[in-house]
């Protein structure tokens, strides 16, 4: 999918990412995240400064675990990445000049 994105004629470096996962019946595993850090870091000049709100369902508590966990090993590079229950809250945040400042 990202190299969908990449290709896109509409895509700019620099784009923000809002990753709805409210209604999939599986949560991505640890390997599809590590692999989507993986992709982003690799075209990291490709992609500019990555802004990924990942936005969960509110009844399950292991989908916002998970988003803290995709945050906290995105922390060790230029991805900044937040997890979210409401889609306009994560759509705000990524569309911010600094997304690192957001509460």
């Amino acid at each position: 999918m990202m190299d969908r994105i990449r290709m896109d004629p509409a895509f700019r470096p620099g784009y923000a990412f809002v990753a709805d996962y409210r209604r999939i019946a599986t949560l991505p595993d640890a390997a599809y995240v590590q692999a989507q850090l993986t992709y982003a870091r690799k075209h990291l000049k490709e992609l500019g400064r990555i802004r990924w709100a990942i936005v969960v369902p509110v009844f399950v508590p292991a989908a916002y675990a998970m988003a803290r966990a995709i945050e906290a090993l995105a922390e060790v590079s230029d991805i900044t990445v937040r997890g979210f229950t409401e889609v306009d809250a994560a759509v705000t945040w990524a569309a911010l000049d600094d997304a690192r400042s957001y509460g």
